[in-house]
């Protein structure tokens, strides 16, 4: 009995590796220093053209700083743009793939008991596995809301193959692939009640941890879905009684409602994990589902 079970691509576990590797280097590289420590520091000679930037006490006993001095105080400019790397784990709702458990395993389970039912999306799903890499870039406009553009695509198989004794005393091989691709464009808005984080380095995860900042987001994505289905049955020497070709595509429309946080890893790091539902305006009973990801920023 020969049976093959939807695997995950060794592409898409290096995309999931991928954000844990990331976070690891980010929070094993010690912190800039913005200043020298007290102990390695030597004084250096000012140059004798050097602007003053010594306090001046006026007689009245009131203190006045150089103006020079203010200016080379100032604290770092904000980082307002930044790229994305996401990982994307949906939750379809696969209607349409309920006729293969409700009505093709009975039928196939008649002829032969002993036949494997058959491996569907439903079942990746279920798994966990349905994970669709995206990519991106986005604009802090204020300390409450950004906007960003994402680019995803996700294609794979799952394919059952068997063969067990029939009622026709004729073994029953069983063929069944299907195979779905997406390819998105998300443009999409957070907004942040509390402000963004701040832009400066982290010591320790409970400093992190304190410093997280939660998100409401709206996506509208736009969606080219497709499928292909390939359906072979045969019986001892004729291999071929069944062999059916299917296949579709839509192009789609849908919005997403998610809510998060964005953690801290460093000035230019951040992690936003959110969790959604997708609502899709046709075929909503296929594609619509709850939606969890787990998101890069790379501030530029």
């Amino acid at each position: 009995m020969l049976n093959t079970r939807p695997a995950l691509p060794r592409t898409m576990l290096f995309f999931l590796a991928l954000p844990g590797i990331l976070l690891c280097m980010c929070l094993s590289c010690p912190a800039r220093a913005d200043s020298p420590s007290p102990e390695n520091s030597v004084p250096a000679a000012a140059p004798a053209n050097a602007p003053d930037t010594r306090l001046n006490l006026p007689e009245n006993g009131q203190s006045r700083e150089n103006p020079t001095a203010e200016a080379s105080e100032e604290s770092p400019c904000e980082y307002r743009s930044y790229a994305m790397l996401c990982m994307a784990n949906a939750y379809p709702g696969l209607e349409s793939e309920q006729l293969i458990p409700n009505l093709f395993d009975p039928l196939m389970s008649a002829i032969a008991p002993r036949i494997e039912e058959v491996n569907t999306f439903s079942n990746m799903r279920d798994n966990h596995l349905l994970w669709v890499p995206n990519v991106g870039g986005g604009y802090n406009i204020t300390r409450h809301l950004s906007l960003f553009l994402q680019l995803g695509y996700g294609a794979g198989p799952v394919h059952t193959e068997d063969r067990a004794p029939s009622l026709f005393l004729l073994p029953l091989d069983l063929f069944f692939e299907m195979k779905r691709s997406a390819f998105t464009v998300t443009p999409g808005i957070d907004y942040f009640p509390f402000g963004m984080v701040e832009q400066r380095d982290y010591h320790g995860l409970m400093e992190r941890l304190r410093a997280i900042r939660p998100t409401l987001g709206v996506r509208v994505p736009w969606t080219h879905a497709a499928y292909q289905a390939h359906v072979k049955l045969g019986l001892g020497p004729f291999d071929k009684l069944v062999n059916i070709r299917l296949g579709d595509s839509w192009n789609l429309w849908s919005a997403n409602l998610n809510v998060g946080f964005d953690l801290p890893v460093n000035r230019r790091n951040q992690v936003n994990i959110n969790l959604g539902r997708s609502f899709f305006f046709g075929r909503d009973s296929d594609f619509g589902g709850t939606v969890f990801s787990v998101t890069w920023k790379y501030l530029l």
